[in-house]
């Protein structure tokens, strides 16, 4: 998790390591728990905002929506993202995400068939329209769904918040590697215990 530029399966790890899959995978876990809403830094200026539906075992849409926000730096990459899993598209939840993300007056960019600002109405938000931007969204989201869904395959809803907590734990400190692993164990030193029951 905090070495490799892409994670690898629990199942991976366990023949590298000569370990059970079940001990790796509860490892895991638990530090994907200790990074829940222990790095948040406000997106600011520009933010694109883009969703998909999780796509359950039998290719089937579920109800359950990723939203991701990402933040576009002056030279047009992207710097800090962030994602949250949703049961639906409600208000709550919405404001929620943008509350503990995206400064109030940031500008934000919607795809045209979402209408977020019915959900929002403190923040700028316009359609976007840019096709660079555009690209930006898809790739991003690509880059995301194949990383959760080619490197871990089948991830039951209930873990995907986790998952996503790891994926931009180490996104947004892609320039700085060298850090990953200590604020790995920070942060889980600084976190309640696990319980099996989560």
């Amino acid at each position: 998790m905090c070495v490799s530029e892409k994670s690898i399966s629990s199942s991976k790890q366990a023949e590298e390591y000569g370990v059970r899959q079940k001990t790796i995978w509860e490892f895991k876990r638990k530090m994907q728990l200790a990074l829940y809403n222990q790095d948040i830094n406000f997106l600011n200026g520009t933010v694109l905002i883009t969703d998909f539906y999780v796509v359950g075992r039998n290719n089937e849409q579920s109800e359950n929506i990723v939203l991701v926000a990402m933040e576009v730096l002056n030279n047009g990459e992207i710097g800090k993202a962030y994602g949250l899993l949703l049961n639906c598209l409600s208000s709550e939840q919405i404001h929620r995400f943008f509350g503990q993300h995206i400064k109030a007056d940031a500008k934000v960019y919607i795809s045209k068939d979402r209408n977020y600002e019915h959900y929002i109405s403190n923040y700028h938000i316009e359609t976007n329209e840019d096709t660079a931007k555009l690209t930006q969204s898809f790739t991003h989201v690509s880059n995301l769904k194949n990383w959760l869904f080619g490197a871990h395959r089948h991830i039951l809803p209930e873990y995907i918040q986790g998952y996503l907590n790891e994926y931009y734990f180490r996104f947004n400190r892609r320039n700085n590697r060298a850090m990953v692993f200590d604020e790995f164990i920070g942060l889980m030193m600084l976190h309640q215990p696990y319980s099996k029951s989560k």
